[in-house]
């Protein structure tokens, strides 16, 4: 794989991952600020809910990016491990971020700790379609 491929794959997890992270921090901000959430169901419908909207919102938007450059078969790959994952990498760097103090250096530190644990993962999902689709046409 080349740079200019890890390049553009960087740069559409990061906007994806961007896309995730303010999706998610408007959502829980405007739920703190209207006080939808009042018993401990509608709590867990709407922290759900505010994790799934911005998530599924970054997963299509990804999957369109990654078309123009990428088999179908790479594309549903990595959007489907972006999909999976990130949820996880979002919850990893929003632990990892309140190490900064600040609330700026906090949002900032969740979006690149994401943004480099989803492309971690991404590029790992990349190469081994390749691998595979690699040795199902030899087979």
């Amino acid at each position: 794989m080349i740079m200019r491929e890890k390049s553009f794959l960087l740069a559409h997890i990061g906007t994806a991952s961007f896309i995730e992270t303010v999706g998610l921090f408007t959502l829980v901000l405007m739920n703190v600020h209207f006080r939808l959430a009042s018993t401990s169901v509608s709590e867990g419908l709407v922290g759900a809910t505010s994790v799934c909207i911005p998530c599924a919102i970054a997963v299509w938007w990804l999957f369109r990016k990654l078309q123009s450059r990428y088999s179908k078969r790479e594309v549903k790959a990595v959007a489907t491990a972006f999909g999976v994952f990130s949820p996880i990498s979002l919850a990893v760097s929003l632990l990892l971020a309140q190490i900064g103090g600040s609330y700026v250096g906090s949002v900032i530190a969740t979006f690149v700790i994401d943004t480099l644990l989803s492309f971690a993962v991404c590029l790992f999902v990349l190469r081994m379609t390749r691998h595979i689709e690699k040795t199902q046409t030899v087979l």
